[in-house]
């Protein structure tokens, strides 16, 4: 069926002026011969010839039961709704779930929510909603335990949490695959995540601002909605637009930054360390350029006060000039205790042989970029004496080692996170391989 399939309305009910009865509900067998109910219909003297006693059905039955039925669709296509009705309520055992009952003054609409409801949501009655409130549930007074919604509560679109938080907590929704729209008002330096019961999840926004997750049936995942905010803010960033005040800057070693006050989301970039450089060696070759780490960038909640854990990755070294491959970058990480971002360092360089370095990988950011491959050895010079010494692997956004070109050291990676150049090599001397350049991390707020 489609919208274009609705049919007409009824705006005069049947025989409205016509001659009709009014039809009863209980049997009128036993107390008028051929009078139709709503108990009996038209009864079975009605259907018995009337060489046998019957008697025909009164044309103003007929009238009347259309009539009873006509005037409810007239009613309905007018919008109306009806009133919750003690006597309806009792004959049909409770209304069902789901049903919408006009309230007493005509102002708004009662929503049940609980099969075979008696009770009057004009006089408080359990289980039913006012429309002005449902798809709305507020969550009060939330300290250091988990709540798990019920059926009743996850029904509602919109759900806002408040209360001062002693420790991380969970809001656990049901497995099923529905949008909602949380406001975390929560004070403290604690986490809210929402999640299913089995399944992974997403921490949410402080400050009020609303967080859009949706559920798949298994997992809570982030809707679109703020992946596009992480996004703008990234591309505003690159344009040189500083929307954002840096906070920190770190270059080297392992940090636990402490958020300010007022701030409920924080924009990082994180780089992890470039590795070193394979060393040439007088073997008529120059050794391998290592890769570059890493790079993640997004968007991650926090509370005020909270602590975070942000690690920077330690550079890998150059190789000995005696054809000695370089180190490994390390690995740079971020987290909020929920959410962490993790940028791999680069690949060191060999002391010799035909690749360069493997540039780092990057996960757990709204956007991640692997860093460059270093270069493998390079031609001889035309003296066909020496080996050129090749460049380092470029991290996102910074770039490449610049080669020595001739008999020289490896150039040192690039800050942040690029990789170190191979060492000249050949008969006429051996040369180091270059360092790489730590990670880093960024973080605005």
């Amino acid at each position: 069926m489609q919208s274009s399939d609705t049919p007409a309305k009824i705006s005069v009910p049947f025989a409205n002026a016509g001659a009709k009865n009014t039809i009863p509900v209980p049997s009128q067998i036993s107390v008028t011969p051929g009078a139709a109910s709503f108990t009996d219909g038209f009864p079975p003297l009605t259907r018995t010839p009337l060489a046998s006693g019957g008697v025909p059905p009164f044309g103003q039955d007929m009238n009347g039961v259309l009539f009873a039925i006509t005037d409810i669709q007239q009613w309905q296509s007018a919008g109306g709704l009806f009133p919750w009705d003690s006597a309806l309520s009792t004959a049909i055992g409770g209304y069902p779930k789901g049903a919408h009952v006009i309230n007493a003054t005509a102002t708004g609409v009662w929503i049940n929510q609980t099969e075979n409801n008696t009770t009057n949501p004009d006089t408080g009655g359990a289980g039913w909603v006012s429309d002005s409130a449902y798809g709305v549930l507020a969550l009060t007074g939330l300290t250091n335990a988990n709540v798990t919604l019920t059926n009743a509560q996850a029904v509602n679109n919109r759900i806002s949490l408040s209360g001062t938080l002693t420790g991380n907590i969970q809001i656990i929704v049901p497995n099923w695959t529905k949008d909602w729209t949380f406001l975390n008002s929560t004070t403290g330096a604690f986490s809210v995540t929402v999640k299913t019961a089995a399944g992974s999840g997403i921490s949410l926004l402080g400050g009020g601002v609303p967080t859009i997750l949706t559920c798949d049936g298994t997992n809570v995942i982030q809707q679109s909605y703020n992946i596009a905010l992480a996004t703008q803010v990234a591309q505003a960033m690159r344009l040189g637009q500083k929307p954002l005040t840096l906070l920190q800057a770190y270059t080297s070693g392992n940090n636990s930054p402490v958020v300010p006050a007022g701030v409920f989301g924080i924009y990082y970039k994180v780089w992890g360390a470039g590795g070193g450089g394979g060393g040439g060696s007088t073997a008529a070759q120059a050794g391998n350029a290592a890769g570059a780490g890493g790079y993640a960038e997004g968007w991650m909640a926090v509370t005020p006060g909270q602590t975070l854990t942000a690690n920077v990755g330690t550079k890998g070294t150059g190789g000995a000039a005696t054809g000695i491959a370089g180190t490994s970058g390390g690995v740079s990480t971020l987290s909020n205790g929920t959410i962490t971002v993790t940028c791999n360092g680069g690949g060191n360089g060999a002391g010799g042989g035909t690749g360069g370095g493997i540039g780092g990988t990057a996960t757990g950011g709204d956007f991640t970029a692997q860093g460059g491959n270093g270069v493998g050895p390079l031609l001889a010079n035309a003296a066909g004496t020496q080996y050129y010494a090749p460049p380092g692997g470029a991290s996102f956004g910074v770039g490449a080692a610049v080669s020595g070109y001739g008999n020289g050291a490896g150039t040192p990676g690039r800050a942040p996170g690029g990789g170190g150049a191979g060492g000249t090599g050949g008969s006429a001397g051996a040369f180091v391989g270059g360092d790489g350049a730590n990670g880093a991390i960024y973080i605005w707020g």
